[in-house]
């Protein structure tokens, strides 16, 4: 079989857990996959200076961007699957490649992990869509919408990591106990004041160090709150995460929440520590209440749990070894590697057809 992983760039989580981190195991089942990255990538900074100056590099991109995807679908006969995990071009106006690419290969599968059709980009993917013939969706939640919406037969793959790397330390650290978050800049804005309170209420009672991965520093502040920040590298990611005894990962119950794929909380569960998280869309399914972390309803449940962990170094250690657990028969690349397998033998097969209304 052969693949093409069409992503918009190499950086972002999308791109890394739910395509590159696949690439090798997959070419060691006799798979050949390809990889394609947007050039210039999604996250591409314009470099022109004044507003005139950066309207012309923006369509030398764009142009830049379509010729590259115009190549592209000259050699898409090749691939018996496409997998995209975005749109072709990131410019909302730009609605045909996809319709173009479809008249080369039928078989496209577009990958959904975060609730996009509630922004400004909902309107794009209602026209682009019926150009592929399945989708891949991150969580319950989107492949129902995918399903009700657009009638796509649903498939769900949930996030994966590399439990070659992801893992637990063989012995902790050494310093009192280490409470951690870890997102991007992006999540920490609306993220970290979700639990300013609640740190602080539990810094009265319990002694604590709060650390924060980041690509950019927050800056906090909190009263009585023990803080440290630790710059985000790709290389340095799971070393981070390995410090924490307690992984937090807070949500507002809101549309856009509730399509979250929990990529944090199984993070946490792979190097072996409890994840406590609002029990919001998936992450009511990956983290068992009491097994491998609880779900905390509100800012008091945060504090109680948190608090009963502090008090009880076995508690924690024995849900950090169910955590492991959980991640090794649901949530590691091998197991989930199988699964996209499947997807692309059923997705290929001559007798498939779009389930799209």
């Amino acid at each position: 079989m052969n693949v093409l992983f069409w992503v918009s760039n190499s950086s972002d989580p999308s791109a890394r857990f739910r395509f590159l981190q696949f690439v090798e195991p997959m070419r060691a089942r006799g798979i050949n996959v390809d990889v394609n990255i947007l050039d210039p990538p999604r996250n591409y900074v314009f470099k022109a200076p004044g507003r005139f100056l950066k309207i012309i590099e923006g369509y030398i991109i764009l142009l830049k961007r379509i010729v590259q995807v115009l190549k592209m679908c000259e050699k898409a006969h090749k691939y018996d699957i496409i997998y995209t995990n975005k749109d072709l071009v990131p410019n909302l106006g730009i609605l045909w490649l996809e319709f173009y690419l479809s008249k080369k290969n039928k078989n496209l599968i577009f990958d959904i992990d975060d609730a996009i059709y509630l922004g400004q980009r909902g309107e794009k993917l209602n026209k682009i869509l019926p150009y592929y013939k399945a989708v891949i969706a991150g969580s319950p939640v989107l492949s129902e919408y995918i399903y009700k919406t657009y009638g796509f037969k649903e498939f769900y793959i949930p996030m994966a990591v590399n439990t070659d790397f992801y893992k637990p330390l063989e012995k902790r650290r050494e310093g009192k106990l280490r409470i951690g978050w870890s997102g991007s800049h992006h999540t920490n804005v609306y993220a970290l004041p979700l639990l300013e309170k609640i740190l602080q209420k539990l810094a009265e009672i319990v002694e604590f160090e709060f650390i924060v991965i980041s690509n950019l520093n927050p800056n906090l502040n909190w009263r009585g709150v023990d803080t440290k920040f630790i710059e985000w590298t790709s290389k340095t990611e799971v070393e981070g995460l390995q410090l924490f005894d307690i992984g937090l990962m807070p949500l507002k119950d809101g549309e856009f929440e509730k399509g979250k794929c929990a990529l944090k909380a199984v993070q946490y569960m792979a190097v072996g520590i409890p994840a406590l998280v609002s029990p919001v869309g998936v992450n009511e399914m990956i983290i068992e209440h009491g097994i491998n972390g609880y779900h905390c309803k509100n800012d008091e449940e945060f504090v109680k749990y948190l608090h009963i962990l502090a008090l009880n170094d076995e508690l924690r250690m024995q849900m950090g070894r169910n955590a492991v657990k959980s991640v090794t028969e649901k949530y590691s690349i091998d197991v989930l590697c199988e699964r996209y397998v499947q997807v692309f033998e059923e997705v290929s097969n001559e007798n498939y057809t779009t389930m799209i209304k």
